[in-house]
């Protein structure tokens, strides 16, 4: 096979195997095991609030939001349709039965300094060693604890679906917006942290996803000055779209790979050139 087939950059490659690298994982891993996408979840969730409430009133209007791309207001309307307990109950019909692919597996291979994800799954959880630190936004004193201590960890930016009521997953903008802002001030320290002191790999996402802009628009937020150089991998179909401003403006290089099928391949690959260059 040809050494480093996706061209992956010399620079990226070296980070990760001195120990300076955090991947950002996004739904695109968790699409391997057979769940869903950010939008698919979406979709999924009013299928199942149907199923469950065949009356519910709202039904109409959020589904004309999804087939109109309005992903965000359909969130937010289904989250005000649906109480607590049927979030936490679709949640766990979605997430459950989950098993790790060959992706989650390849990745824990490589020697990322963390892994921070806003996957609800917990199919990484699963690839690492049981005593990996695992902590949430909720957990302040954890969170002050691993930036200090510099040590692997992974860290569930927008929580799982074992979410209890006070600490439910991060799914709309508003939820998102107070988390940021108002009740866990931790979290956009923890961000500053990482992607001002590390290099950062985004994997797994689409240009789309809000998860990603979510974290992107805080990077913007965060920060007005200079930044380490970060990578953001995606399908070359996406990359087609995209412009030179939005990719420079925030610092971050693309990558690319041909198309989704080709993810498990670069992470192989990626595996392998970071082996070689490992002490």
């Amino acid at each position: 096979m040809t050494p480093n087939p996706f061209n992956i950059p010399r620079f990226l490659i070296d980070t990760i195997a001195e120990g300076e690298c955090v991947v950002f994982v996004g739904a695109g891993l968790s699409v391997q095991a057979g769940l869903p996408t950010w939008v698919g979840l979406i979709r999924d969730m009013l299928t199942w609030a149907l199923n469950h409430n065949p009356g519910l009133s709202t039904a109409s209007a959020i589904r004309t939001r999804i087939n109109n791309g309005r992903f965000m207001e359909a969130a937010e309307a289904l989250i005000g349709a649906m109480t607590p307990n049927e979030q936490r109950d679709f949640m766990i019909h979605t997430f459950a039965q989950a098993a790790p692919a060959d992706a989650h597996r390849i990745l824990a291979e490589i020697p990322f300094q963390a892994v921070i994800t806003t996957n609800f799954d917990l199919l990484l959880e699963e690839v690492y060693p049981r005593r990996t630190p695992t902590l949430d936004y909720t957990q302040r004193g954890n969170i002050q604890r691993v930036l200090a201590e510099d040590a692997f960890h992974i860290f569930k930016a927008h929580g799982d679906y074992n979410g209890e009521a006070h600490n439910p997953p991060i799914l709309t903008r508003s939820q998102y917006r107070n988390l940021l802002l108002n009740k866990h001030p931790a979290y956009s320290e923890y961000l500053r942290r990482v992607l001002s002191e590390k290099h950062v790999l985004f994997l797994g996402y689409s240009l789309q996803d809000p998860d990603l802009n979510f974290v992107l628009d805080t990077v913007q937020d965060i920060f007005d000055g200079h930044l380490p150089t970060h990578y953001a991998l995606f399908p070359q179909s996406e990359i087609d779209e995209l412009t030179g401003a939005d990719n420079l403006s925030r610092n971050i290089r693309i990558l690319s790979y041909p198309d989704h099928s080709q993810l498990v391949p670069w992470l192989r690959s990626l595996a392998d050139e970071v082996a070689k260059s490992t002490p």
